[in-house]
This record gives C-alpha cells, structure tokens and sequence, in this order.
C-alpha cells in the first residue's frame, strides 16, 4: 500500500453526524435527553464521578432489581452500546 496523501487508505473520512450535530433541533433534542437523565459527562449510574473520560469506564454503578448497569455520561450510555 503507498504511503501518499492520494492514498484512499489514509485520508480520513468525514464525520457524517458533524453537520446533524450543528443543527438546533438536534443539539435541542440531545439537551432534554441529558436532563432527563439527570447526569453530567463524568457521572456513573448511582452518581459516582468519574476523572477518566477517554472512554467508558464499563463498570457497574448501580444494581437493580434489573439487573447490573454500567450506564454513563450525560446520556448514560452503557458499555455494551459503547462498543457497538
């Protein structure tokens, strides 16, 4: 594989969500979903803060009769989505 600016292999692809994410309604509908959680970026289901937000911690918060969650972040997004 050639390693030159031309080479499609190398030349990063554009976001396609950048433009829906500088959209008000979008940014709007993200904003009620984070204050219906009730969260911050940093905070772990249960309200533990966490420092390290490089990437989801994936570990569990808070047990429920549900179950185990790893939910986090302002959107409280769960491990396993994480890594979908």
């Amino acid at each position: 594989m050639p390693d030159t600016p031309d080479d499609p292999y190398l030349v990063p692809k554009p976001d396609p969500n950048q433009e829906a994410l500088g959209d008000p309604r979008v940014q709007d509908f993200l904003g009620k979903i984070g204050q219906a959680e009730g969260a911050d970026y940093n905070t772990l289901v249960g309200g533990t803060k966490i420092n390290d937000l490089s990437k989801h911690p994936n570990v569990v918060g808070l047990t429920t009769s549900a179950g185990p969650s790893t939910a986090f972040g302002k959107y409280q997004i769960t491990g396993t989505t994480d890594k979908t």
